[in-house]
């Protein structure tokens, strides 16, 4: 494990790891989970999305996603509708309590990984670096 690329492969595991943690804990205490959190979150940063795009966007089956919208609806924290020229095609957003309680998670995630830590220009850097690895 000499190699540079794995240690900071293993480094953003672990710090996921940390985030992953805080964002489920904060999910149970509201009667969710991580993966309708991750729902709530995509339609937070890009509302109005169909239903088959945001499987894909989670990497997960459109039955699963099903199961979850339904749920996040009877809850109030999304509305579905169907797209007037194909009424199979469901478009979701979020609602604005949805949206409240991203805005009240988003607090929790740099103290809870340890930004704090860091100074302003290492989190530029860092911040710098993320966004070209992620794009």
């Amino acid at each position: 494990m000499d190699r540079i690329d794995t240690r900071i492969c293993l480094q953003i595991l672990e710090a996921w790891q940390q985030l992953k943690s805080i964002i489920e804990t904060y999910a149970a205490s509201r009667n969710l989970t991580l993966q309708q959190i991750f729902v709530l979150y995509h339609l937070y940063s890009e509302d109005h999305i169909l239903m088959g795009t945001l499987a894909k966007q989670l990497h997960c089956d459109a039955s699963n996603v099903t199961g979850m919208i339904d749920r996040l609806e009877v809850t109030g924290l999304i509305t579905r509708q169907a797209l007037p020229a194909d009424r199979r095609a469901k478009q979701l957003t979020i609602t604005a309590t949805g949206r409240e309680l991203i805005d009240n998670l988003i607090p929790y995630l740099p103290a809870g990984l340890g930004l704090q830590k860091l100074a302003s220009s290492e989190q530029s850097n860092l911040h710098c670096i993320l966004a070209k690895l992620t794009s």
